[in-house]
């Protein structure tokens, strides 16, 4: 007697958990969600960094053209500009593109402009633009540091665009966050580079002939570092990675030469700059040299897994299979399980 037998539908993707919706859009810069995929909580932080952050910007451009140069106060103004600026570049670009790294570095940054703004009021000459970016920051920042700490978490844990972006093969998963993390510390380095010229001038009492071509090529320097180290990993570019790596050394070997020198002066009694902003200079330049030390290693992650496959999935050229380095999987497709690609 034949037994009867049950036909069940197959699986769908809403049963595994995947959309079917296309939620991403793809650029030259890869791909990045839509608008309409942000969570209700995603839409809260983006909209209180949305208020806060331009607001202290516009608090620290007041002060900034209305002290004079020479006051401690508007270096502390001028870095309070250049590391907000970059803390809504973070908000934007970490959340519309899931970089767990960048909201990571965005909270780093709060803390930075958090403590900027409680030194700045605490230990020099108070007014009420001050007090009010004070406020603001101490009501603002905690919100910030606390709820990027677990969007960051999310972000890392799910891995949903990261999926979008490279498929089901694990191995391309895994280069895409080294990929990702190096481009937080690379941001993360400039950030810091930047900062460190404007501290380094404000701690010399003499600035001469030799620190002005120093300093203006070292500015330069530091963007075209930046952007050689991001188009070196972007293209898979062996001779731009190269031109990286060779320049690996100036910029701490310059810090390094002008902390050393700016000390010894500062310890002589002839000294008239705010020890405060010394002290600035000696942190930052510590978080410049670690970060710098960090973001090398990550390049050289990222250099070894050049030609496996990650350009063509993550910017739609070149080849878009993972390519396994002992040919074992070679050429294997994406479709991992019968999971797709692509979204």
């Amino acid at each position: 007697m034949a037994s009867e037998t049950s036909e069940e539908p197959p699986l769908t993707y809403a049963d595994l958990g995947i959309p079917t919706k296309e939620h991403v859009t793809t650029g030259i810069l890869g791909k990045s969600r839509k608008l309409s995929d942000l969570e209700r909580w995603e839409w809260v932080f983006v909209a209180v960094t949305g208020l806060g952050l331009p607001a202290t910007l516009i608090l620290s451009l007041y002060k900034l053209f209305t002290t004079p140069t020479a006051d401690p106060d508007f270096v502390f103004a001028l870095l309070l500009v250049i590391n907000t600026l970059f803390c809504m570049y973070y908000v934007l670009h970490g959340v519309l593109r899931e970089r767990p790294y960048e909201i990571m570095i965005l909270t780093l940054a709060t803390g930075v402009v958090l403590l900027y703004s409680i030194l700045n009021y605490a230990l020099s000459k108070q007014d009420t633009v001050k007090l009010v970016r004070l406020i603001l920051a101490c009501i603002i920042g905690p919100f910030i540091i606390a709820l990027g700490i677990y969007i960051s978490r999310q972000y890392y844990l799910s891995g949903n665009l990261i999926f979008r972006t490279v498929g089901a093969n694990s191995a391309l998963q895994d280069m895409c966050k080294a990929l990702y993390f190096f481009y937080g510390v690379l941001k993360l380095d400039l950030q810091l580079g930047m900062s460190m010229v404007v501290l380094i001038l404000s701690t010399s009492t003499k600035v001469d002939a030799e620190d002005i071509v120093v300093l203006s090529v070292g500015g330069v320097f530091v963007i075209v570092w930046f952007v050689i180290g991001y188009l070196g990993a972007r293209m898979e570019n062996k001779i731009l990675t190269y031109i990286f790596f060779g320049g690996c050394p100036l910029e701490p070997a310059y810090i390094i030469y002008k902390v050393v020198k700016d000390s010894l002066y500062l310890a002589s009694a002839q000294n008239h700059r705010s020890e405060l902003l010394a002290t600035c200079t000696y942190v930052c330049a510590g978080l410049a040299l670690i970060v710098h030390v960090l973001l090398i290693i990550a390049m050289v992650i990222v250099f070894r897994n050049y030609g496996k496959g990650l350009k063509g999935k993550a910017y739609g050229t070149g080849e878009a299979h993972y390519v396994d380095p002992n040919n074992s999987i070679n050429n294997q497709s994406d479709e991992v399980a019968g999971l797709p690609g692509d979204a």
